[in-house]
Formats: C-alpha cells, sequence, structure tokens
C-alpha cells in the first residue's frame, strides 16, 4: 500500500528487487531465443522512475527494445510532450533504435478547474460525483474530442505504439462503447 493507501501492484517488493526481476528476465528471453522482443516496464507516468531504469539498463548492459508507459492527460500537449520527453531520455543513454509503446491512454479530467491530485479525487468515497464526471467525460463528446487530438498528436510524436484503455465493455475506463455495447464518441 503506497502513502494514499492505494494498493500497488508491485506486492511488497522494491525497487532494487523490481530491477533485478528485469535483469534476470531480459537475459533469460534474450539467451533462449535473441530474437525475442524485451522491454518494459509499463510505467504510470514519465519522470524519475522511467530515467533510473533506462540508466540501470545502460550501466547493466541490459536489453531494451521498447519502453512502455501510461498516460492519462487532459491535454494533447501533454501526450505529445510525454512521447518527446521519452524519445530524448532513450537518446541520451544510447537507446536511440528503442521503440516507446504508450501502452495505456485516455482522457482523464474534469469540465472545471481543480486543484490536487486527480487520481485521489476519483477514488475518494466521499465524492462519488468526482469520479462520475471523469468517466463520463470519457465517454462524451469531451472524451472523443481528446482522443481525435491525441491521435493526431501520436502522429506527429516519435511514439511508436499507442493503446487507448480501454474497450473493455464493463469497465469504467471503457470510452469505446456503453453498457450496451453501442459505440460512443471516442469510437469514432
Amino acid at each position: 500500500i503506497n502513502e494514499h493507501g492505494i494498493r500497488c501492484n508491485w506486492r511488497g517488493g522494491d525497487v532494487p528487487q523490481l530491477f533485478d526481476l528485469y535483469r534476470r528476465a531480459s537475459r533469460a528471453i534474450r539467451d533462449y531465443d535473441p530474437t525475442l522482443t524485451v522491454g518494459g516496464m509499463a510505467f504510470c507516468s514519465t519522470g524519475d522512475a522511467m530515467e533510473q531504469f533506462v540508466r540501470f539498463c545502460r550501466e547493466e548492459d541490459l536489453p531494451l527494445d521498447f519502453l512502455s508507459y501510461h498516460g492519462y492527460e487532459s491535454t494533447y500537449d501533454a501526450v505529445y510532450q510525454n512521447a518527446v520527453w521519452v524519445r530524448r531520455l532513450l537518446d541520451r543513454f544510447g537507446f536511440t533504435d528503442t521503440r516507446i509503446w504508450f501502452d495505456e491512454w485516455n482522457y482523464i479530467g474534469f469540465e472545471h478547474p481543480w486543484e490536487g491530485d486527480i487520481w485521489m479525487m476519483i477514488r475518494n468515497d466521499e465524492t462519488p460525483e468526482l469520479c462520475r464526471e471523469v468517466h463520463e467525460n470519457q465517454k462524451n463528446e469531451v472524451g472523443g474530442a481528446f482522443a481525435a487530438a491525441a491521435l493526431i498528436a501520436l502522429n506527429d510524436s516519435p511514439c511508436d505504439k499507442a493503446h487507448y484503455y480501454d474497450g473493455q465493455i464493463a469497465s469504467n475506463w471503457c470510452g469505446l462503447f456503453d453498457a450496451y455495447s453501442v459505440p460512443q464518441k471516442p469510437f469514432y
């Protein structure tokens, strides 16, 4: 559980253990079949942790065929700027051929100014209307406009792959379809 009281996917491990896991796995995969694509880490954002990981891969001479990350933004410019930042990071450490996989993205935001951590606001049981507003915006004309603008921005960015999150009908994050499989604005 992190400082916000949210259970993390990395169950009780620490950063050195995570990096050691990548070292062992990436080398084992490459030893097994040098043609397999090796990479990761599906970072939840760009920043210091990603930089530490890329530095670690360089220092340990580890394979890094792709670097993946998530992004939930309220502007298409942030989508573009994050991809540019990742490319510069990889290039700085000599990973000039490493592909960028934006493995999970969607709109996150309110239609009015806000302060604070949006993730904590939408997880707060005392303000369910904020969670509803974020998820409705992902599905309506706001989310549709953002998806179109983000795709245009991604075409101009150094990003190699981008995966919208998500298309599961039962998910709150699904902006593509409603609960009855009817396409919504972002679908188009």
